[in-house]
């Protein structure tokens, strides 16, 4: 067999070199045996693009349950840490995981699962946000010690926090003195 390129960008020639036997029978059933292998080629290509779609469509299946999933960790832990606090409260956390289970027609070990490969996230959502608050009620000029009331955590907490963001509370101290040296604010002087 003998491949050469064609001038042409279109087309392609090629020779074969064949036993009489075989040119006999390709010229007698040649035909139908391409046309046969053309149904059979373009079935393939059909198979191909619906095995791309179908694993298309369940990727993104999979990032909704996992983006669904998500949100009802964050929903189900606010909702035991909630209940949880509440003063006098006799209820367990596999109690209220079991009703908030319930609402979600799921039971209690798919919560917990749900819960438990999301937690990390979660939680690395909560203490940033946390840590926020501290550094913006500290700004606000409250005290250690009122931080921590008004967040329900102890005074070494809200002190490992502000030491931790210390960097980040000396750029906020840098700039806020510059901006009031910038800008003295409005002169209070007798007028005149």
């Amino acid at each position: 067999m003998s491949n050469r390129p064609s001038p042409y960008s279109n087309s392609c020639t090629f020779s074969v070199d064949v036993p009489w036997e075989i040119a006999e029978y390709l010229s007698e059933h040649g035909p139908a045996w391409i046309d046969a292998i053309a149904v059979a080629v373009a079935a393939r290509r059909d198979d191909h693009a619906r095995l791309q779609d179908e694993a298309t469509t369940l990727q993104r299946k999979s990032e909704l349950r996992t983006r669904a999933n998500r949100g009802l960790a964050i929903i189900a832990n606010s909702e035991l840490r909630t209940r949880l606090r509440r003063s006098g409260t006799n209820e367990t956390p596999r109690v209220i995981l079991g009703e908030i289970a319930e609402q979600y027609f799921l039971s209690y070990s798919e919560l917990k699962r749900i819960i438990a490969t999301h937690y990390p996230e979660i939680k690395a959502r909560y203490v940033k946000q946390r840590n926020a608050k501290i550094v913006h009620l500290y700004f606000a000029g409250h005290s250690n010690s009122e931080i921590a009331l008004r967040l329900g955590m102890p005074n070494r907490a809200v002190a490992t926090v502000l030491r931790s963001e210390g960097e980040l509370l000396d750029v906020i101290r840098q700039l806020s003195r510059q901006s009031r040296e910038a800008d003295p604010g409005p002169s209070h002087g007798d007028g005149s």
